[in-house]
C-alpha cells in the first residue's frame, strides 16, 4: 500500500471493488489495508459509476473490473489493473492502464525499494498470474 501511496496521491475505487475487497473480503490481507485506507478517507475513496458512459463488456469480466474501467474513462484517469481482459478493454476504449509491474518499477526507480524481485515472486506465490516471459523481461529491464 505504501508503494501505491508513493505513486498516487488519490485512488478511486468503484463500489463493486469496495464490495469485493471490504464487504466480501474481510479475511483478505489486501482487504484489511483497503479498509483502513477507506476509513481514513484520505487517499482511497469510493467513486460511483457515471450512468452516462456505456461500454460493451464480455460476460466473463467481473463487476469490479467493469466499474473500474467506467470510472477511469469517465474521469480520464488511468486504470490500475493486472487482469489481461480488463486491460485490453480499457485500452480499446481509450483508457490508460498501469499494472503492478509498472508501479513496482516506479518504486525501484524512485529508490523506495531496492529490488522488485522478492515482491514479484511473492505476488506470484500468492496467486497473481504473470506470464513467465513477462516476468523475465521485467526482471531484465530492472537489471535483476
Amino acid at each position: 500500500m505504501d508503494i501505491l501511496r508513493l505513486r498516487y496521491s488519490e485512488i478511486l475505487v468503484p463500489r463493486a471493488v469496495f464490495d469485493e475487497l471490504v464487504t466480501n473480503g474481510v479475511d483478505w490481507i489486501e482487504a484489511a489495508d483497503v479498509q483502513i485506507a477507506l476509513r481514513e478517507g484520505e487517499w482511497i475513496k469510493v467513486e460511483w459509476v457515471s450512468a452516462g458512459i456505456s461500454i460493451p463488456f464480455p460476460p466473463r469480466l467481473g463487476a469490479g473490473e467493469r466499474e473500474a474501467i467506467l470510472v477511469a474513462r469517465a474521469l480520464a484517469l488511468p486504470l490500475l489493473a493486472d487482469d489481461r481482459l480488463a486491460r485490453k478493454i480499457a485500452v480499446t476504449n481509450g483508457v490508460a492502464v498501469e499494472g503492478s509491474l509498472a508501479i513496482l518499477a516506479f518504486a525501484k526507480r524512485s529508490g523506495f525499494i531496492p529490488s522488485t524481485k522478492p515482491i514479484v515472486l511473492a505476488m506470484v506465490e500468492n496467486g497473481i498470474h504473470f506470464g513467465d516471459d513477462l516476468i523475465n523481461r521485467f526482471f531484465q529491464t530492472m537489471n535483476e
